[in-house]
């Protein structure tokens, strides 16, 4: 999945906070993140990549996963913006996936939200 675009209302602070998107890396239990896609459907998930890039002042944001809950990927840049804002502590995302809570509430735009490719 990719964010094609995204106003955020300031620029984003890229390299300070990098190498904490790499706690959403590996197998998971996202419930902080989203909710099932299914009535007791399970919320652990694999990230096998996450990708933000700046082109011009217009940031995209590309992950790639195993699956994805309702609203994991929405939220997941949401948090990663934020953090890009200094609006949010570096330590967020781990908090998160270690206590299953989730302290903000946010989303990223659905607009410009596209699936790229699905491969079984």
């Amino acid at each position: 999945m990719r964010i094609l675009r995204g106003v955020f209302g300031q620029p984003l602070i890229l390299t300070g906070y990098w190498k904490h998107q790499n706690h959403l890396i590996g197998i998971h239990d996202f419930s902080a993140f989203g909710s099932p896609t299914s009535e007791n459907g399970v919320t652990v998930r694999e990230v096998f990549s996450i990708e933000m890039m700046d082109r011009n002042g217009i940031y995209q944001c590309e992950i790639c996963a195993n699956a994805f809950l309702y609203h994991m990927v929405r939220r997941m840049v949401y948090i990663l913006v934020k953090i890009g804002q200094n609006e949010a502590s570096m330590n967020l995302i781990k908090e998160c996936i270690e206590t299953g809570i989730m302290p903000i509430t946010g989303l990223a735009p659905a607009a410009g939200l596209v699936l790229k490719e699905v491969s079984y």
